[in-house]
């Protein structure tokens, strides 16, 4: 077991079932105790089971989000988590309030925005652009909460409202995922709001990229696609946005630009396709949905 356990942790890859069993190893039986006590194994010991901590600390034990109420006006979302494409938790929210609707101007027509704007503007209503990560798992969140006729109207925004704007960037040249993006990442329609002071992360990816079907990415036709669309969105079981296109009669697609400037991530409906974009420029304008830390005071 000893063996099997050096095996796992260099390939960094271990399910449930054997992650329990290894854990065996730290059992307080007596027959493990003696053998953690022989000098030859000692150390063994010593650096497996500090493995196993870290390997437990990098890919913790993830809850499925749940809703956990719904208000005039807002969604509140249970144990939100953002997981890259290596397994690593990026964002993690144990409440979060979604805005029911997108924003809206005092005649309840849409307000378009473009992402600098969106990110300057929520922020001053003491909400916040999501990050590309962040509602790609709302929108799977609602869509297996679908049966509720509030949130099934939520889900629907995403496509009868087109794209939204969303607190992420691509920044093609460097192969960088900008989640929360500052002041200073914007080369052109950005501001001087000091939008997402403290909340920004940068996740990165390979070159190579192509616009592809989502279906095309996980039947894994281009590994460094299929890499960054784990990375851009951050969601573990990526087929189910094959799910939610059904429901919302679109076919999901994933755009990427060609051009090495910084580009503006997108989610949302075209006439034909779900977008995963991380093609919008800087300067275009869509609708926008805010989110805020729960009333309890959650960290964000």
């Amino acid at each position: 077991m000893l063996a099997e356990a050096e095996q796992a942790l260099k390939s960094d890859k271990i399910d449930s079932g054997m992650l329990s069993r290894l854990e065996l190893l730290s059992s307080s039986g007596d027959a493990m105790f003696i053998l953690r006590r022989q000098p030859a194994f000692r150390e063994k010991f010593i650096a497996v089971l500090a493995g196993l901590d870290e390997y437990k600390v990098r890919h913790p034990v993830i809850t499925a989000p749940a809703i956990a109420d719904i208000t005039a006006d807002y969604i509140l979302l249970k144990n939100i988590s953002c997981i890259d494409a290596d397994g690593i938790v990026r964002e993690q929210h144990q409440t979060l309030r979604v805005k029911k609707d997108i924003e809206r101007n005092p005649d309840g027509s849409i307000m378009f925005f473009k992402p600098y704007d969106a990110a300057a503007h929520l922020e001053q209503k003491g909400m916040r652009l999501p990050s590309f990560p962040l509602s790609c798992n709302i929108a799977l969140a609602f869509y297996r909460e679908r049966a509720d006729r509030e949130i099934a109207k939520a889900l629907q925004q995403y496509k009868d409202n087109g794209w939204h704007c969303q607190g992420s960037l691509v920044a093609r040249g460097r192969s960088a995922i900008i989640n929360y993006p500052n002041d200073a990442d914007f080369p052109s329609h950005g501001g001087k709001s000091g939008i997402n002071a403290g909340r920004r992360y940068e996740l990165l990816f390979e070159r190579n990229l192509k616009n592809m079907l989502l279906a095309d990415v996980l039947k894994g036709k281009n590994q460094n696609m299929k890499r960054f669309v784990g990375q851009l969105a951050c969601v573990p079981q990526l087929e189910e946005f094959l799910e939610l296109g059904q429901h919302l009669g679109r076919i999901p697609y994933v755009w990427v630009s060609g051009s090495n400037e910084t580009r503006a991530a997108w989610l949302g409906c075209g006439n034909s396709v779900f977008s995963l974009s991380a093609s919008g420029s800087l300067g275009s304008s869509s609708a926008a949905r805010g989110v805020s830390a729960s009333p309890q005071g959650e960290p964000s």
